[in-house]
């Protein structure tokens, strides 16, 4: 069963970002990440570490002032993890992440370095789009 958008509650459909599944929300344009889903990204890409360390990175992060409901673990206790000038909502109970619509676009032209940046500011992709963003974006934050 897809879950429901952490942000406006309703359902979501499945998409995948080449090797990360997730959940894109047809109604805000949201994304979401499952905790599992995450984990097993990190170990592929990261450090067998990376996801105890996010979740140490998320519960130490300030409060969510966004009222979302964790479509997993059913709490409200998102915290706000910054990567440059984007602030991603991740639950500190169980490490679900949300991306609101524009979250992963002002990353990917914050990091106007990559080869998908390029591409998004000369107007050849038009949103979240690539695993060498999703790692990056990853690192950044909990590295």
């Amino acid at each position: 069963m897809n879950p429901a958008c952490p942000a406006c509650r309703r359902p979501t459909e499945p998409v995948r970002w080449q090797d990360v599944a997730g959940f894109a929300c047809p109604g805000c344009a949201g994304h979401y990440i499952r905790p599992d889903a995450l984990q097993t990204f990190l170990i592929k890409h990261s450090r067998t570490q990376a996801f105890s360390q996010m979740m140490e990175t998320a519960r130490d992060a300030p409060a969510s002032p966004r009222r979302l409901e964790c479509p997993d673990c059913r709490t409200k206790s998102y915290h706000l993890v910054r990567a440059g000038v984007v602030e991603l909502d991740v639950c500190a109970t169980c490490i679900g992440m949300y991306f609101d619509q524009h979250e992963a676009t002002a990353y990917l032209l914050q990091t106007r370095a990559t080869p998908t940046a390029d591409k998004l500011a000369n107007g050849v992709i038009t949103g979240f789009d690539g695993l060498e963003t999703m790692i990056q974006l990853i690192n950044d934050i909990f590295h």
